[in-house]
């Protein structure tokens, strides 16, 4: 057989650029392409179609993410609503607007003279002891709530980010995986087609080869667009124009590789999550202080100037106070729903914390798992997969092997890039959620850590 293989020299041009493709970057291990992983490399274009290209973004993390604090839409409502709470704090304790009354009173009809009394009133009504400190504190719990809560949104974003950062990852690391696939389908069907037209092989294998190259150009196809949905939801997340592009992401950062966190309840006393649950419970504990001491009466000042009957200057001095009479149906029902929200949000602070806690620990088992496929593709299976798919393939080419060995290898191998690109790229999702609930704030507009 490799006589008659050696016996048409025609074919030898073939085989070394498979033997050469086999042993180059096209199937090592993390190896990428050049260019936009997403669509495949365009012809070569005039200046102007340069030009209207859309504008790229750097596959940089760390900008990707300041970008996304600075420009996030939630971020922006986020904000208005916290300036919104911030405004009322200044009118919660302020006293009610006074009054300001002008009157006459005449003794008798008609008027006799000497029998009218005119007087300019100004009325302030005093709130009891305490409640303008009361509604002061629930606004500025109100406040902080607001201030938590953005921190908290920023952490979600920073998470959004970082997903999908990984996601992309592991889909530009397939595209590339593809493009590999389709240049070496390309070679292999050449030689295919010189060893069909030579007789050398048979015409199974030349259809096999085309059903190949149409597998992969589907599977391209889907794995391309489902990067073009992940970046549009990164470039919204960032404030970018839509029609923006994200370059290869070719590596995932070192960060995500460092270890979990220990399994701690303390680990997440500074999680955004639970840090807004309890900003929930201060809001709650300052409305049930406001709603008891709304059960007590308020007051009423009077002071006023006028003239007597006999046109005198005159001086007045009244107090009032409001009468709670209808306490039971209106203020102390209220107070008790006060008391169950605040019984309600110390439960949800519970449950909140129990939650993070259980969400900790599969977390850590996700990371676990990830990091573990990872170093076996990584170290083992790659690298047999690789091995094997070159011994068919020299096989193959020598006479001595069956296409469909081949085949099944090359397809081995494929699956084996994209699956360890998948473990890194979920070992880096769960370092990402991880770090939202571990790290608190992680960044500021102004600099500081992201």
């Amino acid at each position: 057989m490799i006589r008659r293989f050696l016996a048409y020299p025609m074919l030898a041009p073939w085989v070394a650029t498979a033997l050469l493709t086999v042993a180059g970057s096209q199937i090592a291990v993390g190896t990428s392409a050049v260019g936009d992983p997403s669509a495949p490399a365009p012809a070569a274009g005039s200046a102007s179609a340069a030009s209207s290209a859309p504008s790229r973004i750097a596959a940089d993390l760390q900008q990707i993410l300041a970008q996304a604090l600075a420009g996030a839409p939630e971020l922006a409502v986020a904000d208005a609503r916290k300036e919104a709470a911030l405004a009322r704090v200044s009118p919660a304790g302020a006293l009610p607007d006074p009054a300001l009354e002008l009157s006459s009173q005449a003794m008798g009809l008609p008027v006799p003279e000497r029998t009218l009394t005119s007087t300019l009133e100004w009325l302030q009504r005093l709130p009891y002891p305490g409640k303008r400190q009361a509604r002061t504190g629930s606004a500025v719990a109100d406040l902080s709530m607001r201030d938590t809560q953005i921190v908290q949104l920023r952490a979600a974003v920073g998470e959004q980010v970082r997903v999908l950062f990984g996601t992309i990852y592991a889909l530009d690391q397939e595209l590339h995986a593809l493009d590999d696939a389709a240049a070496l389908i390309a070679t292999m069907g050449k030689v295919v087609g010189a060893r069909y037209s030579a007789g050398q092989a048979s015409r199974e294998a030349f259809l096999k080869i085309e059903v190949e190259a149409g597998r992969v150009r589907n599977r391209r196809a889907g794995v391309a667009a489902e990067r073009s949905r992940e970046v549009a939801e990164l470039v919204r997340l960032a404030g970018l124009p839509p029609e923006a592009e994200l370059g290869p992401v070719d590596a995932l950062p070192a960060s995500g590789a460092a270890p979990a966190p220990p399994l701690a309840p303390e680990v997440l006393e500074q999680a955004p999550d639970l840090q807004v649950a309890q900003a929930e419970v201060a809001v709650a504990a300052s409305k049930l202080r406001e709603a008891a001491l709304d059960e007590r009466p308020d007051f009423m000042l009077m002071l006023g100037l006028g003239l007597d009957q006999d046109q005198e200057p005159m001086a007045m001095v009244r107090v009032g106070i409001d009468l709670p009479a209808w306490r039971r149906r209106k203020q102390a029902p209220l107070t008790l729903a006060a008391q169950h929200d605040l019984r309600a949000s110390t439960a949800e602070l519970q449950a909140e914390r129990s939650r993070l806690l259980a969400e900790l620990v599969g977390l850590r088992a996700e990371w676990r798992r990830a990091t573990d496929v990872g170093d076996q593709y990584r170290q083992a299976i790659v690298p047999s997969t690789r091995a094997a798919f070159e011994a068919a393939l020299a096989a193959y080419v020598t006479g001595q092997g069956d296409f469909s060995t081949v085949l099944e290898d090359f397809n081995l191998l494929i699956e084996a890039r994209t699956e360890l690109a998948r473990a890194e790229a979920e070992r880096f999702i769960a370092w990402a959620h991880l770090l939202r609930l571990t790290s608190g704030p992680i960044a500021t507009t102004s600099g500081g850590t992201l």
